[in-house]
């Protein structure tokens, strides 16, 4: 297995020491290189306990790290494994991956990466499960039969040859300490540090060993960042990071006060996922997949402008390209074809409920985080990192922000089982506020690396 081996591995030759390093966090002082791999080496060989790594994320939270402790401990998540030479395992053309930092009905890596494919470009992209309120990308491939969300390395490369995609959760020789640090931060109320995004959204995107990353940063109530002053630092600071390790990275800040799209689940955000890439889903969903396309076509020289590049992703929309390399995706990792003719057959609830609006008016907000929690509180998501995920609740909104509606016009609907369905349903009526103003929304893209806000 081809494997890139030149990066900084700093000796860890010291005494372990958990409980200084904690203290040192505590007070504010910055860790070497050579302590932040001690650290994350102890983590991984169990000298330091799932509690003291909680203790020290929470020290994280509250003082920080710079830049250079953030790609000191996004080194030591890629050295705890591998990282792929794509173009040494005969990988030709360039190679390009996309992430986002989690939101609300988020499934745009389902639309973005067949896009990219169908247009020529290889994606190696490695994925992350729920984090917090947020759905993941494994989490909701899932919710196909059979579906292999850790394919062999082997596998993985030939995959890419073969059909220009792939799609991999963390493995244990690919940015393996990211993992357990990522499933710990879930359960321990320290997600929403912008160091530990950036190391854990970095650390995957180099060890998957893409020439080119796009990443989407989300902004507002249903995202970790909640200013466009936060998300303009952390896309700065994956930028940096990036650059350090060589390669071209491009950035999209987009809103994410509203859900998404429609869809908030796992079954229903794949059905959201297959009217997208026939061009039938919603415009606000397009229309981000669009632009997060569009600027890795013009990044790999695929296409001179946005406009271009979208011109020609409309294109593989509309001929059924982007959707046939969506099932090549899904039946390369083990899931039979037939399921294509019948998508019903996805995991679903035990009953879907059509919820009307109490009053008539004009929609003025949707509250992204409280349909998640929602969702979560259905099942939907995970409270402690062994939860098993309910892949067939979830909410389908049949509204959006500036839309008049009549009392008794359905809102939503709410896929729900007998967990929690009452204040699950409550919490999403209340999340939808209707009043009499009249409500321009919000922009979807705030900024891109290429410059300026909209």
């Amino acid at each position: 297995m081809a494997v890139v081996n030149d990066l900084p591995t700093p000796k860890t030759n010291f005494a372990i020491n958990p409980v200084l390093w904690i203290e040192d966090k505590k007070q504010g002082l910055a860790h070497t290189q050579q302590e932040l791999s001690a650290l994350v080496d102890a983590v991984m060989t169990g000298e330091m306990s799932d509690y003291q790594l909680a203790a020290w994320l929470m020290a994280v939270c509250f003082q920080g790290l710079n830049d250079d402790e953030t790609y000191f401990l996004t080194n030591a998540f890629v050295q705890s494994g591998q990282v792929l030479d794509l173009k040494g395992m005969g990988i030709e053309g360039i190679t390009v991956d996309k992430h986002s930092t989690g939101g609300v009905g988020d499934k745009t890596t389902l639309v973005v990466g067949p896009l990219l494919a169908a247009a020529g470009l290889k994606v190696a992209k490695l994925s992350g499960r729920g984090l917090g309120f947020t759905g993941g990308t494994i989490d909701k491939l899932e919710a196909f039969p059979d579906f292999n969300v850790q394919p062999s390395e082997e596998h993985f490369v030939k995959q890419i040859r073969d059909i220009g995609i792939a799609l991999s959760s963390q493995t244990k020789s690919l940015a393996p300490a990211d993992g357990v640090f990522y499933a710990l931060r879930d359960v321990t109320g320290t997600v929403d540090n912008v160091s530990l995004i950036a190391a854990s959204v970095m650390s995957k995107k180099i060890a998957a060993g893409a020439d080119i990353i796009v990443l989407d940063i989300k902004v507002g109530c249903g995202a970790f960042m909640k200013t466009l002053d936060e998300a303009k630092v952390l896309a700065a600071l994956c930028k940096n990071i990036g650059e350090r390790f060589g390669r071209r990275v491009e950035t999209v800040i987009s809103a994410m006060d509203t859900p998404l799209g429609h869809a908030v689940g796992h079954t229903t955000e794949i059905l959201e996922v297959v009217k997208t890439l026939k061009g039938e889903g919603p415009k606000d969903l397009e229309d981000l997949c669009l632009c997060l396309a569009g600027m890795a076509l013009v990044a790999a020289g695929h296409a001179t402008t946005l406009d271009d590049a979208n011109v020609a992703l409309k294109d593989l929309i509309h001929n059924g390209q982007a959707l046939y390399k969506f099932k090549q995706l899904v039946i390369a990792q083990g899931v039979h074809h037939d399921i294509f003719s019948d998508l019903h057959t996805l995991p679903q609830p035990s009953r879907i409920m059509m919820t009307p609006s109490r009053k008539g008016g004009i929609v003025q907000s949707i509250d992204a985080l409280q349909i998640a929690k929602a969702v979560k509180m259905m099942g939907g998501g995970r409270t402690k990192k062994d939860d098993v995920i309910n892949l067939g609740v979830g909410v389908v909104l049949r509204c959006d922000v500036g839309d008049r509606v009549k009392e008794g016009d359905v809102l939503f609907d709410l896929w729900a089982d007998a967990v929690n369905l009452k204040a699950a349903k409550e919490m999403v009526i209340a999340a939808i506020v209707i009043g009499e103003a009249p409500v321009q929304p919000r922009p979807l893209i705030l900024g891109t690396s290429w410059g300026g806000v909209r």
